[in-house]
């Protein structure tokens, strides 16, 4: 963990007081704040491209994803020991609980407001990997079949209802 700690402290030219493990992430506490890193398990050119989507949806008014921190040669990655990694800031709150009513109208909510500002967001921009619509025609077909079997398992159950009520 030293040598970790030191790589990111000379790639992101920071002093850490404190780094743990957090979930998937690490927990950075530095005198000048708090702050999320992550790794993660793809090609550099995926995270390149995540951070861009980043900063598109924050330069477009979405205030509710991660602000991405640069390294101090201005990347927005760092590569230790092979593994990618970005650090963003530490989002202080709890988990949601999408059965309760109200934490699942803010999750819409934000989730209709991050649509709005990414939209027309250059899809060229995504290497091929981040691509994953190729199946969408068969995903929506497959969900309207099941959605028709609940629609006419719904008519039947009412017929039954009404039959057996007379």
């Amino acid at each position: 963990m030293t040598d970790f700690r030191t790589g990111i402290e000379e790639t992101y030219g920071m002093r850490i007081r404190e780094i743990r493990r957090v979930k998937d992430v690490f927990r950075i506490r530095t005198p000048l704040g708090t702050y999320c890193l992550k790794g993660y398990d793809v090609q550099v050119e995926e995270v390149f491209y995540i951070a861009r989507v980043f900063a598109c949806l924050d330069e477009r008014g979405f205030t509710r994803s991660p602000k991405v921190y640069p390294t101090t040669t201005l990347s927005p990655v760092m590569i230790h020991q092979g593994s990618v990694y970005m650090l963003t800031n530490w989002v202080h709150g709890r988990q949601p609980d999408f059965g309760s009513a109200a934490d699942l109208r803010k999750g819409l909510r934000a989730l209709a407001r991050f649509h709005a500002a990414a939209e027309g967001f250059p899809a060229g921009e995504a290497p091929a990997s981040r691509i994953r619509y190729f199946d969408l025609e068969k995903d929506v077909s497959d969900y309207k079949d099941l959605l028709g079997y609940y629609e006419k398992k719904i008519a039947l159950d009412n017929l039954i209802e009404r039959a057996s009520s007379c």
